[in-house]
């Protein structure tokens, strides 16, 4: 079996080191952003604004090009045939042992900096969402969103809620339920 070339290797470049993305995002990772888009794609179908899957090329500045697990842009002229090269405005990372360190600094850094408006980065294993609000120009945290396993349904807060509204998109609710669907527990 012939070895992938560097091209055919996901990479990102942060801050004009190259690094690459593999190995490959576990299951549970890939049903979240697979439902996370789904959200999206259904609520924007017949909007100006799109959602864009994991794989998708964001360049943000020159020495910045990552690859998010999710991205929603709202400027049809930062869409090109290789990618975007813009600000979207919303981004969502979905956590892994591997990326955490990196979403949660650089990348929040630099997506701060760029001006997207919200910013999401999902635990998997947690089943929980921190939402990122900008506003005058830092991430200040809005809200943690969390769905409780059906093991400790019992000690679940009454309070806590099942779904939350989108900042950028406030006339769309995300069900915590439709988030985390399907996945496999360890």
């Amino acid at each position: 079996m012939d070895m992938p070339t560097f091209e055919e290797i996901r990479t990102e470049i942060l801050n004009n080191f190259i690094v690459n993305m593999s190995p490959s995002p576990l299951i549970n990772h890939n049903r979240v952003t697979r439902n996370i888009q789904n959200i999206f794609f259904n609520f924007l179908e017949n909007d100006t604004c799109e959602v864009f899957p994991d794989g998708t090329e964001i360049t943000l500045t020159e020495k910045d090009r990552f690859l998010p697990d999710v991205s929603v842009v709202c400027n049809p002229s930062i869409i090109k045939r290789n990618g975007v090269f813009g600000t979207p405005e919303l981004i969502v990372e979905v956590l892994s042992p591997r990326t955490e360190k990196r979403d949660r600094g650089y990348k929040k850094s630099v997506y701060e900096a760029v001006g997207v408006k919200e910013y999401w980065l999902v635990d998997v294993d947690k089943r929980t969402i921190e939402v990122y609000e900008l506003l005058e120009g830092r991430f200040e945290l809005h809200n943690i969103y969390g769905l409780y396993p059906n093991y400790l349904e019992e000690e679940k807060d009454e309070e806590m809620p099942t779904e939350f509204p989108s900042l950028v998109f406030p006339e769309l609710t995300i069900p915590l339920e439709k988030v985390f669907h399907k996945l496999i527990n360890y």
